[in-house]
């Protein structure tokens, strides 16, 4: 059985196929485009594995009921030519075969929980930092998702701008805070009043309090 598998992200696509034991067969690194230009070599390349089921994780927001028509779409992205674009529908191509979708990070913490840093852990947090900033729970060895799916995700979180610190806005996105295109952008015109402290300083104070946040609110204990 050959098992294929997609982060998609916003910046590029990774894509690879396996065996059932894990041996992987081929990975391939796509950018992240437009639709029309990312998804055809996507589509060509599980179809040219013949792949027996698909496992997809993706930046969102995706539409994550089971049951919904459009269920693994990309909804109200921020990348604006992928908005409620079918992903997940596009690329199955009407193959039947077993196939799932997750947000990336809910798909990272699951990965790490079952053969990672957290495997044999019940309870585990996982932030990751990369275009934007994500977060994602696993309780009881499962992915928590919420009432809306949204979970543990705090890449559209807002933070009030507690130190105010010129080059940050009264409340903004988490993403807009300490995501890898902010950093880059506000590395040269962000600074303290006082002047002893750096972006970086920054950067990590809130990225603390998403985590603090993400503590408070999960009463159980956790791993990593």
């Amino acid at each position: 059985m050959r098992l294929g598998a997609l982060e998609a992200g916003g910046t590029k696509m990774v894509l690879a196929v396996y065996w059932e034991d894990g041996t992987e067969i081929e990975r391939i690194t796509i950018p992240t485009e437009s639709p029309e230009e990312t998804m055809p070599p996507m589509i060509d390349f599980f179809r040219r594995h013949q792949v027996d089921a698909l496992g997809v994780g993706s930046f969102g927001p995706l539409e994550l009921h089971p049951e919904a028509p459009n269920y693994g779409s990309i909804t109200s992205t921020p990348k604006l030519k992928w908005k409620d674009y079918p992903l997940l529908k596009n690329l199955l191509g009407g193959r039947d075969i077993p196939a799932k979708i997750d947000t990336d990070v809910n798909a990272a913490a699951l990965a790490e929980a079952t053969m990672g840093a957290a495997r044999g852990c019940g309870n585990t947090v996982y932030v990751t930092i990369g275009t934007g900033v994500g977060g994602g729970v696993i309780l009881d060895g499962k992915v928590f998702h919420g009432f809306n799916f949204a979970g543990a995700d705090i890449d559209y979180c807002a933070e009030e701008n507690i130190l105010g610190v010129k080059g940050f806005v009264a409340a903004e996105y988490y993403s807009a805070i300490g995501g890898g295109a902010a950093c880059k952008d506000r590395e040269a015109c962000c600074c303290y009043a006082d002047k002893r402290k750096n972006f970086y300083d920054v950067h990590c104070l809130y990225l603390s309090l998403s985590l603090g946040r993400e503590f408070q609110f999960l009463s159980k204990s956790f791993a990593r």
